[in-house]
């Protein structure tokens, strides 16, 4: 039996270990230098609070602890280390101290003092707050600037493309109705930005201006010294700890009338010829969909195109044809080119996107964005260059950039995004919570396109390329790393459970068709000719696409997510457990027929086992029930 750590995450690298730490009603889980799920009274009033370093190209170091030292009392607890970070792109070394304290009289401070060895190219190296969307999104907050202004607001309802907050010393708002938390930044100006737009779960506070320069740079031997306070009002001491419960229960109701969305897989260049050899496999699975993405200047374009010919086919694949223009000449003369080359190779493609290369980079509000191809030539090019052939806009690279550059709705017939789960943080849980961020993302889409058919892909836990940056991480010792595209978790269990978790959300969103997974490549849904767990998961979605979306509702939708449909082929209801550990789930008024698993004791495959008799079923770590009713 293949080793338990692998089969769940695809690398023998350890997680941190998450310490629980309390002081009567407040707790905290520390976890490799961060402190998450500040709660009071098991309610979460604060996500994350955190020190870190992204280097030049937006990615993020894991520190390497040193010298922890823990003190707990009856009265609170005391943290000190040391943190050591390389940084990928130069290989540039930063060591800081932290010392935390903790009590429900005073709440928490989290100070730091960073030292470069040399000096440091970074994006930003200083304290990052995490504020949770189920008690924020929409709700009011009192900002304190560093002028001594204070100022009522909201935080956002909608994802909003700019920063929710700016220039802010202070922040407070009430998570828990009575209950006020502040928190207090000190060591220089701060803002706030809707941390959705990059699917992390989120409000985000952090350090230095995005309108300053960047990257910046702080001098060898210089030394970054930064502190948070987080207070609660009224005082906390006398509140009597949170009690636990441990049932989950899972309902499933009427129909939505929502439809689940197509089931579709990716291609790029370099994917194409180990897509071919794996098609028996991926048609075996019913993966019909197919998504091919070239550029206008592609070396040898008819060649590729034969070959994305050849992989449709072989899939028996309605094939969408996405088309990165360059504008290096006119594009319409670009789009007419690929619309022969395609001709010629005898690609016939059901669904044409264009986007212009220029949109394949970010760029924040604070920068002066390049001049680009108008959109409404573009487009009216690509209807002449594909004559009848459904156009799609949007963008190739994120919802952030989609939320900051909206397309012309009414010339298109379907609007695109990509996402990935590993822009920001990496470690296990900042991954899972990102499907948390999938209905506000969708819902805020939904807002400006309409009722125009909503495509998200490519999707998945790594990111396909690096807007924010050269190129995406390397990763070749198979770590949990930021910005990269290869990912061990994503052929493990845990990218089945993030798959399963992320079908879910899609459904209930309402979108069209979902990509998530590749036909090849370190994105690919087999591994050593068979389906991997996730590649698993997307074949039996397959099956339901166009069947109806049933209401599904978990009690703790965190820890299990749940999301029902049936069709001509009967009912079906899936389970996935989204964390390290076993969970028991009742399914309340329902008896099943079939059950199926993906987890450990399947080895990654999908197990026949006893539907319970009581409605109650034990889902493993990173587990997929299928059930049958």
């Amino acid at each position: 039996m293949a080793d338990r750590t692998m089969l769940l995450f695809g690398t023998d690298e350890p997680g941190p270990e998450e310490r629980r730490l309390e002081a009567g009603a407040l707790s905290v889980l520390y976890a490799g230098g961060a402190l998450r799920s500040i709660a009071v009274q098991g309610v979460e009033v604060i996500r994350g609070l955190y020190f870190l370093i992204r280097d030049r190209n937006w990615a993020t170091p894991v520190p390497e602890v040193r010298d922890l030292r823990i003190d707990e009392t009856a009265e609170g607890f005391t943290l000190s280390f040391a943190a050591h970070c390389v940084t990928p792109a130069d290989n540039q070394t930063i060591v800081w101290k932290a010392r935390i304290e903790g009590s429900a009289r005073e709440g928490l401070s989290f100070a730091v003092e960073a030292t470069p060895d040399a000096d440091l190219s970074t994006q930003r190296t200083g304290f990052v707050i995490l504020h949770p969307l189920a008690r924020c999104a929409g709700t009011a907050a009192v900002i304190e600037h560093t002028d001594g202004r204070v100022v009522a607001s909201r935080f956002p309802d909608l994802v909003d493309p700019l920063c929710a907050f700016l220039d802010v010393q202070a922040m407070s708002y009430e998570p828990v109705p009575g209950l006020r938390v502040t928190c207090r930044m000190e060591g220089g100006g701060w803002e706030t930005e809707d941390h959705r737009n990059w699917l992390d779960a989120s409000f985000k506070t952090y350090f230095r201006s995005l309108a300053l320069p960047h990257p910046y740079t702080i001098e060898a031997g210089e030394t970054v010294r930064q502190r948070v306070t987080v207070r609660f009002e009224p005082d906390i001491a006398d509140l009597p700890a949170e009690k636990e419960t441990d049932e989950i229960v899972v309902t499933v109701g009427d129909r939505t009338g929502a439809a689940m969305p197509a089931i579709g897989l990716s291609a790029m260049v370099e994917d194409l010829d180990g897509g071919i050899e794996e098609a028996p496999l991926l048609r075996d699975l019913g993966l019909h969909e197919l998504s091919v993405r070239v550029c206008s200047d592609t070396p040898d374009l008819p060649g590729v195109l034969r070959k994305a010919a050849l992989l449709a086919r072989a899939l028996d694949a309605t094939t969408a044809l996405d088309i990165v223009v360059s504008a290096r000449s006119e594009a319409a003369c670009e789009l007419d080119l690929v619309a022969v080359a395609a001709a010629s190779a005898g690609l016939r493609p059901d669904r044409v996107m264009v986007s212009p290369e220029i949109d394949l980079a970010s760029y924040p509000p604070s920068v002066d964005r390049p001049s680009s191809p108008p959109l409404r030539p573009l487009y009216a090019a690509a209807r002449s260059a594909f004559p009848g052939v459904p156009l799609g806009g949007g963008m190739f690279s994120f919802f952030t950039e989609l939320n900051r550059r909206r397309p012309p709705v009414e010339l298109l017939d379907y609007v695109q995004h990509a996402s990935a789960a590993d822009v920001h943080a990496a470690d296990d849980r900042s991954v899972m919570e990102t499907l948390e961020s999938l209905p506000h993302v969708f819902r805020t889409a939904r807002s400006f396109i309409g009722d125009a058919a909503y495509h998200v892909g490519p999707a998945g836990i790594g990111m396909p390329f690096n807007p924010y940056g050269e190129a995406t991480t390397p990763n070749p010792d198979r770590r949990r790393t930021t910005m990269t595209t290869d990912d061990p978790r994503h052929k493990a269990l845990f990218g089945a459970t993030f798959t399963a978790g992320y079908l879910a959300r899609a459904a209930q969103g309402g979108l069209t068709r979902v990509t998530l997974g590749a036909v090849a490549g370190p994105m690919g849904v087999t591994r050593d000719g068979a389906p991997t767990p996730a590649g698993h998961v997307l074949g039996r979605f397959a099956r339901l696409t166009g069947d109806a979306v049933l209401q599904t509702a978990s009690s703790k939708p965190q820890e299990v997510l749940a999301i029902a449909a049936e069709g001509a082929t009967g009912r079906l209801l899936c389970l996935a457990n989204l964390t390290d550990a076993a969970r028991t789930v009742r399914l309340a008024g329902l008896r099943a027929r079939e059950l199926r698993m993906i987890d450990v004791a399947s080895q990654g495959r999908i197990g026949e086992r006893t539907p319970p008799g009581d409605g109650t079923l034990e889902l493993d770590a990173y587990a997929v029930a299928l059930v049958s009713w």
